[in-house]
């Protein structure tokens, strides 16, 4: 093979993996001027933190009048994030509660615990202890 044929063969491959390495290259470079550094990387700093003893509310239709007693009332939440992010967590910005919203059930139900917190904490790094409750209804609405 000559080396006209050997530089022309599949010359839009070649052009296409130039024109990606000159990209990723300037990527770099912007990230090396702005200032990134390995160390602050978001993943790299995950901790874990438990909030101890979190009261469940039941979350409810604004019509429904019924009062409800929660079996346990309290539950651990963990949270696995970022460390500042953590750092700025406090047991008051986390919420658990049950969601009753939909339910037609008049008896006695247990519900799966959902947990509320604030921006940055992903719902796929919070563990809940014991992650279900038992709801009963203790009087009908008047």
């Amino acid at each position: 093979m000559s080396l006209p044929d050997f530089v022309l063969k599949n010359l839009r491959w070649k052009a296409g993996a130039l024109i990606l390495a000159v990209f990723v290259w300037f990527l770099i470079q912007l990230a090396i001027s702005e200032g990134f550094r390995p160390s602050e990387n978001l993943l790299a700093d995950f901790q874990e933190e438990t909030f101890l003893e979190q009261s469940v509310h039941v979350l409810t239709a604004p019509t429904d009048t019924h009062r409800f007693k929660v079996t346990p009332d309290r539950v651990h939440v963990t949270i696995r994030a970022n460390a500042s992010v953590l750092k700025k967590l406090t047991a008051d910005d986390i919420r658990a509660f049950v969601d009753l919203v939909d339910s037609t059930n008049a008896v006695t139900v247990g519900r799966a615990v959902r947990v509320h917190t604030p921006e940055g904490v992903a719902r796929s790094s919070i563990k809940v202890k014991p992650d279900a409750v038992i709801v009963e209804i203790l009087d009908s609405p008047p």
